[in-house]
């Protein structure tokens, strides 16, 4: 080979490995951008981990508010059905008793003003004798 073609060769293998460490230098310069990008992602996600903690804690306590006072609800709910039947059966039993105060009443009622028809037919007899002797 003569001296040109070996300096053309030297020159192209020395042009390649320049090229190559350009390369290399590229490929690191994105290397050191994607571990940024990566460390800033780390970084988000630690963030949202810790958030997603919070949120979870924040549930549970809401879950667990729902969770008693559905529970308080449950045992008034069954109070007030308990309440409830014994203000029905007194509800029947004072309309049994005021059924039977009506009753009692309406008979009562009618004694009196049968009485009373009895006694104002006594007394418009005896006003119809009074009368009579008057007119005699």
């Amino acid at each position: 080979m003569s001296e040109t073609q070996l300096d053309r060769l030297e020159r192209k293998f020395d042009m390649f490995v320049v090229e190559v460490y350009d390369r290399f230098d590229r490929l690191e310069t994105r290397m050191d951008r994607l571990e940024v990008r990566m460390d800033r992602m780390e970084v988000r996600m630690d963030r949202m981990e810790i958030w997603m903690g919070r949120m979870e804690d924040e549930m549970r306590a809401r879950f667990e508010s729902i969770e008693r006072r559905l529970g308080i609800l449950e045992r008034a709910t069954i109070e007030m059905r308990t309440v409830l039947a014994g203000v029905q059966k007194d509800v029947i039993e004072l309309r049994t008793r005021l059924d039977a105060s009506f009753t009692l009443t309406d008979q009562n009622i009618r004694e009196l003003r049968e009485d009373m028809q009895q006694r104002f037919r006594i007394v418009n007899e005896r006003i119809g004798e009074v009368e009579k002797r008057l007119a005699a």
